[in-house]
């Protein structure tokens, strides 16, 4: 058994059996993007016991958009983002119990700049991500903002 720790995820409603085989159940929230918008038609899922928070099963899935949160597991790893449009995927660490990638700020104000390239990423992702989960919706006849 490896390390456990907590994920959500949001995903089209068409999409949940693949993530309910993960370990993902449906939870009774909506699904909000990074603006507190609703995401309609797309479902929020969460594994309280996500081993390694599903990294490989999730980064080795294609054609299939979701957004992924999982918290940290102390000693192993800190809390981290997995987003992906179906084709690319993206893996962020992230701000502590938040869907913001993490940029980190050194000693005296240091910013890496691969820090900043990485959360860039990561915004470029999720956009496609967000649009290919809409869509995904909209062809499963869920009425679109």
């Amino acid at each position: 058994m490896g390390e456990r720790c907590y994920s959500t995820l949001v995903c089209a409603e068409r999409d949940k059996d693949i993530f309910e085989r993960m370990g993902y159940w449906l939870e009774e929230s909506k699904a909000l993007l990074a603006d507190g918008n609703e995401i309609p038609g797309a479902v929020v899922m969460v594994d309280e016991q996500a081993n390694y928070g599903h990294y490989d099963e999730l980064t080795a899935l294609t054609g299939i958009p979701f957004l992924a949160c999982g918290s940290a597991c102390p000693g192993a790893y800190g809390d981290h983002l997995i987003v992906s449009d179906g084709k690319e995927w993206h893996h962020s660490e992230a701000l502590h119990e938040s869907n913001y990638p993490a940029v980190r700020v050194e000693f005296g104000g240091v910013i890496r700049h691969s820090e900043v390239d990485d959360a860039r990423k990561y915004w470029r992702v999720y956009s496609t991500a967000v649009a290919a989960i809409k869509k995904s919706c909209s062809e499963s006849g869920r009425p679109q903002n």
